[in-house]
């Protein structure tokens, strides 16, 4: 074989293996493309997931905030509904004070009593400054009523407070020879209260139980 045989032997390999080799080269390239086309899609994948996840995120963050608002405002409510049922407790438990209690302000008066036979029963005389007892009965009946009036036991708490008081009175005009020194003052002490208690109850007779305070009925025990 010649040299010029040898030299086409030898490009014919050479160009076969060339055809290969950029076969390859295309296959590579192909797969290439087609691996960086599929990675576009999963950044765009990607992208896609974390956007819906931001989303969610402040999604359930929104729900949150709204539940704590939720929970906030059923503390406020049940915070108030508490001090309710404690008012409402302290308005059915209420006691006579000594601001508002007839009762308990005229037992804190000084009372002098002493006990005097008459006849085969024993019977108890009060002495005390009967204008000061009149004064402090008709004003204190006025603001006792003004404080409670929205209690729903304040037409009870007025006539028990009212019963208690009438028979103090009532043991006042009793004795009222006792008093003849001032019995003139003692007329008009007792008209006065009689005139304005009678204009009280008028003037509030809507709010209260007509058995328990009607004018009629009170004039038998002053």
């Amino acid at each position: 074989m010649n040299i010029e045989s040898a030299l086409e032997v030898t490009t014919d390999v050479l160009e076969e293996k060339v055809a290969a080799y950029e076969a390859k080269v295309a296959d590579l390239t192909g797969e290439v493309n087609k691996l960086t086309a599929d990675n576009s899609d999963l950044k765009i994948q990607k992208e896609s997931i974390e956007k819906a996840m931001n989303e969610k995120v402040t999604s359930l963050q929104l729900e949150v905030d709204e539940l704590r608002k939720k929970v906030n405002d059923l503390e406020k409510e049940k915070d108030s509904l508490k001090k309710d049922l404690e008012d409402k407790n302290q308005s059915v438990n209420h006691e006579p004070t000594k601001k508002d209690s007839v009762f308990l302000k005229t037992q804190k008066r000084n009372i002098d009593i002493s006990e005097e036979e008459e006849g085969s029963s024993k019977r108890k005389r009060e002495k005390f400054n009967d204008e000061e007892l009149y004064t402090l009965i008709f004003t204190n009946f006025h603001n006792f009523y003004n404080k409670e009036k929205e209690s729903l036991l304040s037409k009870k708490y007025f006539g028990v407070l009212w019963k208690k008081n009438k028979n103090v009175l009532n043991e006042v005009f009793q004795y009222q020879s006792d008093f003849s020194k001032r019995y003139s003052r003692t007329l008009q002490t007792r008209e006065k209260l009689m005139d304005g208690f009678e204009q009280f109850c008028t003037e509030n007779e809507k709010d209260f139980d007509r058995s328990m305070i009607q004018w009629e009925n009170t004039k038998l025990y002053i």
